[in-house]
């Protein structure tokens, strides 16, 4: 598979498993652990967004936003991780794309010895590095839904097979 289909389907993949750990709300409410507002599926609401706590928008909005979020991702993976791509395959790629949808660009940059363990194509230590992390340690112990999600990503990048079901959408 060249890298593009590869991408393509790590971004569709990647885009399931944020609507499953994400949840969707069309109303603007505050995140749990930033406190910035955030709707649909985990956009983190910017003033160029023009909404405000408690505004509502339409489902085609919140896809058209986690479409550009996913974008957002994905430039931020081919940025950081450009050598490696033509190693991996479209689930490890997707646990990349999902760790900078949630932790942005400056976040994943933090993982480094994830860095050093995908470049080595160790993937058994790097996902191991994924919940040796402030990430999973802090965040996990307070919240059961980030456990899980980082476990699965853990577990994603250390088998390079789908630990969701790829028919939902």
């Amino acid at each position: 598979m060249n890298l593009d289909a590869k991408l393509d389907s790590a971004i569709f993949g990647a885009s399931i498993a944020i609507k499953i750990a994400e949840g969707f709300r069309l109303a603007v409410y505050p995140d749990i652990i930033t406190g910035r507002g955030t709707v649909g599926w985990g956009h983190e609401v910017t003033e160029r967004d023009g909404l405000d706590l408690g505004d509502r928008i339409t489902k085609r909005r919140a896809e058209a936003l986690l479409s550009s979020d996913l974008m957002s991702a994905k430039r931020i993976v081919d940025s950081q991780y450009r050598l490696q791509l033509s190693l991996l395959n479209s689930p490890r790629i997707a646990v990349l794309i999902e760790m900078a949808f949630v932790l942005g660009g400056h976040g994943l940059s933090r993982f480094t010895r994830l860095y050093r363990s995908v470049s080595a194509e160790n993937y058994a230590a790097a996902g191991c590095e994924i919940t040796d992390s402030k990430w999973y340690i802090v965040q996990g112990a307070q919240f059961t839904g980030i456990k899980v999600r980082v476990e699965r990503l853990k577990h994603q990048m250390q088998s390079g097979e789908w630990q969701i079901d790829m028919s939902v959408r």
